[in-house]
């Protein structure tokens, strides 16, 4: 298993343990995958890494992640609903971040949470969390570890 896949993998596991829908979706294709589920959900809507390479056995990569909880998709929501959603997505977000903190093989280094409003045709209301963690590269090197081809390349011959 990958880094990648083990990220994702606890991403879904978490929402899976918050009983909500999650998807990894680009912000185009979730409005139309928003359609046809019901709040609460949570989308991964943007996911980068860096990673430091002082040697494979310590390799550690960073992950930057971007999600959202909807809470409520009404299309003309009062206060109280605006502040009801609000509420719900903060709880599920905190939640969220509890599960994928207490993994043992993950550092979250930082988090961000902002509120989002239905915006034109968005998808609803509810919060955004963005996330900054490492985990030790999973990323299996047995095969390739003794292949010393690009070592030493000799321009001359």
């Amino acid at each position: 298993m990958t880094s990648l896949e083990f990220i994702l993998q606890l991403f879904q596991v978490s929402a899976d343990q918050l009983n909500i829908d999650y998807v990894k979706e680009t912000p185009t294709r979730l409005q139309k995958w928003a359609t046809k589920k019901k709040p609460p959900f949570v989308a991964l809507l943007d996911l980068s890494e860096t990673g430091e390479n002082n040697d494979i056995q310590s390799n550690r990569i960073t992950y930057d992640v971007s999600f959202v909880f909807v809470a409520n998709i009404n299309k003309d929501p009062s206060t109280e609903q605006k502040i009801e959603a609000e509420v719900e997505a903060d709880k599920l977000a905190k939640q969220f971040l509890w599960f994928v903190k207490r993994n043992v093989d993950v550092t979250v280094n930082g988090f961000t949470m902002s509120e989002f409003f239905r915006d034109n045709s968005y998808l609803g209301l509810g919060k955004g969390l963005g996330i900054n963690l490492t985990v030790t590269d999973k990323q299996d090197y047995c095969d390739i570890y003794c292949n010393t081809q690009t070592e030493n390349i000799d321009c001359n011959s």
